[in-house]
């Protein structure tokens, strides 16, 4: 029996042994040579995998983001903003991933939020926009329109106790009104050159935006020369 396996050892088993062991040493030396040259490509494939993130639609590296995203935290708060209602969800985590022998690892946070108070900034988009056509504040057609006002004061750099701009009437006036109000230097003679208009029609309404009682029916009426 002995004799046996000793044949049987001589013939077959040492042989194995003897290949396993030259194949662990070349998988050594390969898993060295990696991590001597891969560790480029991985910081490469990693800023890859960081600007995909700027295209929602790209989901080259999805799995890989899956494995390495570990979300830590998330809250969720009410939120009252321009006296409109919305919640605000924060969440932190961290980015964890390995290659070429090294390891990464980098924290993130974002929020989000939703409700009411979360259309607002698109709203006042929409107002700036008809406003600028010379549609009057209270013809424009939207919800929550005292949330909007105010959040459009605060967008254009007015107090909202003393911004006329939402109180006037006219199309005209509006759309100097409008132009004034979104250009940051308040530039009368821009304005008038830019819409045409008399540069002490555009004064007179500049003089509305901030009036905490503003006169536009008696601009209107003046004997200043503001009609087309």
């Amino acid at each position: 029996m002995n004799r046996q396996y000793n044949e049987h050892d001589s013939t077959q088993v040492q042989p194995a042994r003897d290949a396993a062991a030259q194949l662990n040493v070349q998988l050594n030396n390969a898993i060295t040579a990696a991590r001597s040259t891969n560790a480029p490509l991985h910081s490469t494939l990693l800023l890859r995998m960081v600007e995909s993130l700027r295209n929602p639609e790209d989901t080259t590296y999805n799995d890989l983001w899956k494995g390495a995203i570990t979300i830590d935290t998330i809250t969720r708060t009410p939120i009252r903003v321009h006296d409109t209602a919305g919640s605000i969800t924060h969440w932190q985590g961290t980015i964890r991933t390995s290659g070429g022998g090294q390891e990464f690892s980098a924290p993130f946070h974002g929020e989000y939020r939703d409700g009411a108070a979360a259309e607002l900034d698109a709203k006042v988009d929409h107002t700036i926009e008809q406003l600028l056509d010379g549609v009057p504040f209270a013809a424009i057609q939207q919800t929550n329109a005292r949330g909007v006002r105010l959040a459009l004061a605060e967008r254009l750099g007015f107090d909202s106790r003393y911004f006329g701009l939402p109180t006037c009437p006219d199309p005209r006036l509006v759309r100097i009104a409008s132009r004034l109000a979104v250009d940051p230097d308040r530039n009368v003679d821009t304005v008038a050159v830019d819409l045409g208009e008399p540069v002490d029609v555009v004064a007179r309404v500049l003089a509305q935006l901030a009036s905490g009682r503003p006169t536009w029916k008696r601009l209107v009426e003046s004997e200043v020369e503001i009609a087309a």
